[in-house]
């Protein structure tokens, strides 16, 4: 089944994916004066609110447009997702590992260095580390499951939001010494660093409110200005709400970015339908080229999030972590960005060919 594409989210997408790759090559490879000056900064920056809440919020709202899918093929996508995230895992940090074991010779460096000392638990650490897509497969599950039962009703759907915001910083004290029991919790509010990014509480906000405005969307038909435009009242609203409760307690409230209290979270949470307009506003102006990319791009932001994983994680192999100058980090970034387009370019165009012999 076809459905509209919504040129502002593909928009949206394919600049979260290009912000991921600068924050990624900076945060792995840039030396720390570069990480904290004013262009770290404003990457970090870019890396950060307009990036993967903002992609989180997508997937939401594109599920809403695509809510008269077949259930099942939903619940497979979730699991599919959630799978890719653990493939990656395996791609990008366990083979490395391997390899760098057998190389070492050669001076090479592990993308992903640890501190346990066994090389067991290192192994294991690296393949089960909880990132993006590991989340997003849990939150298309959590969405398939919320239409289902029909609680995907506006009133429902915010009071589900702000609960998880309060309850949220609760639960991340919640430890076991159970190794086996702690991977699964290390999905649901895991507090182990680098080991854990994005866990489900509190990051099932973005796709929730996406939801939200995903139905919207669809009812707007095609009137999106209006509806957008409306979105920034609310959205200026939360931001002031959440800066109030964060100058209260700053430490608290603004959290590691991983794990964001109340304030902070309301603040990204208004910050998104600004960013969204914003977008909006892009793909009245742009050229169309900028249009096709940024549809390629949304299209296909799975296979490009892989390729600029595995890409990055080889150039820490080779480059070192956290040794390169200003000049440097801004080469590697462009370099990361057009190989990860070329790339997935490549490799889309092979399966378009192959298409027609099947």
């Amino acid at each position: 089944m076809q459905t509209q594409r919504l040129r502002f989210l593909d928009m949206a997408r394919a600049l979260a994916a290009i912000f991921m790759i600068f924050v990624h090559v900076l945060n792995l490879l840039a030396l720390p004066e570069v990480d904290k000056s004013v262009f770290g900064d404003c990457i970090n920056f870019l890396g950060s609110p307009p990036a993967a809440p903002v992609f989180m919020f997508a997937m939401g709202a594109s599920f809403a447009v695509t809510l008269d899918l077949n259930r099942g093929v939903k619940f497979m996508r979730g699991f599919k997702i959630f799978a890719q995230g653990y493939f990656l895992n395996f791609l990008r940090l366990f083979c490395p590992f391997l390899l760098i074991l057998f190389l070492g010779l050669f001076g090479f460096k592990a993308p992903f260095q640890g501190d346990s000392g066994s090389l067991k638990t290192e192994l294991i650490d690296n393949l089960l580390v909880v990132d993006i897509l590991q989340f997003a497969g849990l939150a298309y599950l959590f969405l398939s499951l919320v239409c289902f039962l029909r609680l995907n009703k506006t009133i429902f759907l915010s009071a589900l939001i702000l609960a998880i915001c309060l309850i949220s910083p609760m639960l991340w004290a919640i430890d076991t010494e159970n190794i086996y029991l702690q991977r699964i919790l290390d999905l649901f509010w895991g507090n182990r660093g680098e080991q854990v990014s994005f866990p489900f509480f509190p990051w099932i906000c973005y796709p929730l409110l996406g939801l939200i405005c995903g139905k919207r969307y669809k009812e707007a038909d095609k009137n999106y200005h209006q509806v957008l435009e409306k979105d920034i009242y609310w959205g200026v609203s939360l931001i002031i709400i959440g800066a109030l409760l964060t100058i209260q307690n700053p430490t608290f409230h603004m959290g590691d970015y991983w794990r964001t209290g109340p304030g902070g979270m309301f603040m990204y949470l208004g910050f998104i339908p600004l960013w969204i307009f914003f977008c909006h506003l892009l793909t009245l102006y742009v050229p169309d080229i900028v249009q096709k990319i940024s549809l390629f791009t949304s299209k296909h932001i799975t296979l490009f999030y892989f390729i600029q994983w595995i890409f990055i994680s080889s150039l820490v192999g080779v480059f070192g972590q956290n040794d390169e100058d200003l000049k440097m980090t801004i080469l590697l970034m462009l370099v990361s960005l057009a190989i990860t387009y070329i790339m997935t370019w490549l490799i889309v165009s092979c399966k378009r060919q192959r298409l027609p012999e099947k």
